[in-house]
């Protein structure tokens, strides 16, 4: 004990600080800081310590910033000081232009030290969106340091979500997890690459496994591996494990509370608990416009509150106004549920404005124009246009069959739309339907149309919807008799 009180007693104040500084004694490694530089007031070296104290361990930026610019003015050519007064200036005082500076002067100063080239690339790829000279300054980092495992890693990062080079991406990631196979992040990082491959999905699922077995406390890595499971694998149990674990970690995760939102809303009896999922996201994030989105939806279609979805579709469409989904969706809700045409045309042609070759948009516009507002050459050609998008788009051939049929009375061409409809979707029975209607009604084919109403018939009872008034009509097609159980009346769909 003598000896650590007599090295105590004559250590330099500059010595004390370190110590303190490396035992975790923070408050007391400042005071000898201080002390240092009130003895000897141009110690550069003791005003740049007492700079990173203040911001790595005190989080006291501004003191930090003024501790570094007295050692910069004291020595001009002090590259550490540099560095750190640009790692402080990016990083916590969100000022990247100055950052650079002191960065390239650190650079200019020691051009062989790869921390500052790494951290260049950092600021140039992550405040400064400048990606190609982010690759440049990572690289020049691991040439100097091929053992650098943080550069690969962010390299990975910047070829991967920034420049599209997947491949590349990948090779820097595993040469970062070969240099350090518990890199928890990067695991997540290869199992979000991984993930975007079909025929990988396995393996993503073993990165994000792994990066939980590192930490099992890994919020963004159970998140993850939720969406997978939910999104590529169908595994829907283990994917709401995942995202309740993610949420359970940090409850403030909003991307996993939309995701299980998502989940939950494809199973009827968890729709209330999707709301409340997406209700929470939103209360984290009030701008979250995936949120938004999907609640709007869920409101729409699944739980029939229209009005509620009409104001979530809007308030998606202020944090995201040139979005032409949320346009087009609001443009199908007001002009199917609420009535209001005027202002559907509106939505389905602002969402048309912005994503001309938005199919369903055009076919959404074809149906209002064609059947509420009685302007029917112009519903034809929204059809067409729609399908010349979307030559797959199955309500957009039944749609046109039915203008065809019914308004523009050009039965050949309305029944080869019928047609293409029921060839994309054997179940197509409304189509199936309206062909047989045709034909039994408007050609010589009689027998021809029966047989496809009876067929249409018979699929509409299996899936119980045969509405009250078609059962009226076709009775005998459907195989009702009065002895029999009736069907309840179904609402008719929205029918071309």
């Amino acid at each position: 004990m003598a000896s650590k009180t007599t090295k105590a007693a004559t250590d330099s104040p500059l010595k004390k600080g370190r110590r303190y500084r490396k035992e975790g004694r923070f408050e007391e490694a400042e005071h000898a800081f201080r002390l240092a530089v009130a003895l000897k007031h141009d110690d550069e070296q003791a005003w740049a310590e007492l700079g990173q104290v203040l911001h790595e361990d005190l989080q006291r930026y501004d003191e930090a910033e003024q501790a570094y610019r007295k050692a910069i003015k004291l020595d001009p050519e002090y590259e550490w000081a540099w560095a750190k007064f640009g790692q402080l200036l990016n990083e916590k005082l969100e000022r990247p232009d100055a950052a650079e500076e002191a960065y390239r002067r650190a650079i200019e100063l020691d051009p062989d030290d790869g921390w500052n080239w790494a951290h260049l690339g950092d600021l140039l790829h992550g405040k400064l969106c400048r990606y190609d000279e982010a690759e440049e300054a990572y690289r020049k980092a691991i040439e100097l340091d091929p053992e650098y495992t943080w550069a690969w890693a962010q390299l990975g990062q910047v070829l991967h979500y920034r420049l599209g080079r997947p491949g590349e991406a990948e090779r820097a990631y595993r040469t970062a997890l070969r240099l350090d196979d518990d890199y928890r992040s990067v695991w997540v990082s290869l199992g979000i690459l991984l993930c975007d491959d079909s025929n990988r999905v396995d393996e993503a699922e073993q990165a994000y496994r792994r990066a939980i077995a590192v930490d099992p406390d890994d919020t963004s890595a159970w998140a993850h591996l939720g969406f997978l499971l939910h999104f590529k694998l169908n595994r829907l149990s283990e994917a709401e494990g995942a995202y309740r674990k993610a949420v359970e970690l940090d409850p403030r995760n909003a991307w996993a509370w939309v995701n299980l939102g998502r989940l939950l809303e494809q199973e009827i009896r968890k729709r209330n608990q999707a709301e409340q999922a997406y209700q929470t996201a939103i209360d984290l994030e009030p701008d979250n416009f995936s949120a938004w989105a999907n609640l709007a939806y869920l409101l729409h279609h699944d739980l029939a509150r229209h009005r509620e979805a009409e104001l979530a579709y809007r308030k998606a469409r202020e944090i995201k106004p040139e979005d032409a989904w949320v346009w087009e969706s609001l443009g199908f809700l007001l002009a199917l549920k609420l009535y209001r045409y005027k202002e559907a045309e509106e939505a389905y042609r602002r969402a048309l404005a912005l994503n001309p070759k938005a199919s369903w948009a055009w076919a959404g516009l074809g149906r209002l124009l064609s059947k509420e507002l009685e302007r029917h050459e112009e519903g034809e050609h929204a059809f067409r246009k729609a399908i010349e998008y979307a030559p797959d788009n199955r309500w957009a051939w039944a749609c046109l069959g039915r203008l065809l049929h019914v308004h523009l009375k050009r039965y050949d061409e309305a029944e080869e739309a019928y047609r293409r409809a029921i060839a994309l979707d054997r179940d197509d029975h409304w189509s199936r339907h309206y062909l047989g209607e045709l034909l039994f009604l408007e050609t010589d084919r009689h027998w021809e149309g029966w047989r496809l109403l009876s067929q249409a018939c018979r699929g509409l009872v299996k899936e119980r919807l045969v509405p009250a008034w078609l059962r009226r009509r076709f009775p005998n097609a459907l195989g009702l008799h009065k002895d029999r159980v009736a069907l309840g009346a179904a609402e008719s769909p929205p029918s071309p």
